[in-house]
């Protein structure tokens, strides 16, 4: 909706206390206990061999893509992609759904070394057994997480990347294939790259602690998936705008991030587009401010006439 002018009292206070509930509350993310069921639409999946961590836990085949869910029986059908790609998918589907604005609840789950006792923080996921078992002997082929230093901010910046530019593309077009790349490019960026000194290396599907195919045949089995990886990979490796342009992915969109995670079930996570020019939740709050002055400067002008 769209607003002209501001022309009475009542106006420019509920705009005020809008933009500040809205810079207030923008940290934080609020939970609730759901349950999952199949969508209406069909899965995104497809096959391909995989193998995690310096000590070959080889996926033969692994099922990676968008997963379509609903929360209730009338409820609205929605994409989810795994953030914890070495646990089963348990039964009954009941999470923690962890909500809030923009990315905060992706950030409730990979910067918060506890979220609550019922789930698992992005830390806490990779301190289970499975992950455990992959990243102990060589650390640059490990499949660990990446939170030490700055690490846990860049995963939440990449993660937020991979979905501002790439989402769309892999789920919109109905393609198995994008769908099937785009989460191995997620989970490329939650456990890979750490170098022996703990430095920052590229992406890559043949290399590090996430490889595409088995150890007995490195590389793609699916040449058309392989690119299509490569295609996400290259430009992550980039994190510029040209970087995405280059992928034909020019357009960066803005989404509100639900994470549904569990302590005995994988972590999912889904958004949903909240448009392409939303201003940071500080500029929000002075923008405030700033129409607050605006109107109380005007009503001044109307008494001096």
């Amino acid at each position: 909706m769209k607003t002209s002018h501001f022309d009475t009292k009542s106006n420019v206070i509920s705009l005020v206390f809008g933009f500040a509930a809205l810079g207030l509350s923008a940290g934080s993310a609020q939970a609730q206990t759901v349950t999952l069921q199949g969508g209406a639409n069909a899965n995104l999946y497809k096959a391909e061999n995989l193998t995690f961590g310096s000590n070959k836990l080889e996926k033969v085949p692994a099922t990676l893509g968008a997963g379509n869910y609903k929360e209730s029986t009338n409820g609205a059908s929605f994409y989810v992609y795994c953030l914890d790609p070495l646990t089963s998918l348990g039964n009954p589907l009941t999470y923690t759904k962890l909500t809030g604005i923009g990315n905060s609840a992706l950030s409730t789950f990979i910067t918060d070394g506890t979220v609550t006792t019922s789930v698992n923080s992005y830390t806490e996921q990779f301190g289970k057994g499975a992950y455990t078992a992959v990243n102990n002997t060589t650390a640059s082929l490990s499949y660990d997480d990446q939170a030490t230093g700055a690490g846990a901010s860049r995963v939440l910046s990449k993660v937020t990347e991979l979905f501002n530019y790439a989402y769309a593309d892999a789920t919109n077009t109905g393609s198995a294939t994008k769908s099937a790349a785009f989460q191995y490019a997620l989970w490329e960026i939650l456990g890979d790259t750490k170098g022996t000194t703990g430095a920052w290396t590229a992406y890559s599907a043949n290399g590090g602690g996430l490889r595409e195919g088995t150890i007995a045949n490195v590389g793609a089995y699916d040449a058309t998936l392989g690119a299509q990886i490569n295609t996400y990979l290259t430009a992550l490796n980039t994190g510029t705008q040209a970087g995405w342009s280059t992928a034909g992915l020019s357009t960066a969109s803005n989404y509100t991030f639900t994470v549904y995670n569990s302590s005995t079930s994988q972590t999912l996570v889904s958004v949903t587009p909240t448009g392409n020019s939303v201003p940071e939740p500080g500029s929000l709050a002075l923008a405030g401010l700033a129409f607050a002055g605006l109107a109380f400067s005007r009503r001044q002008s109307k008494r001096k006439n």
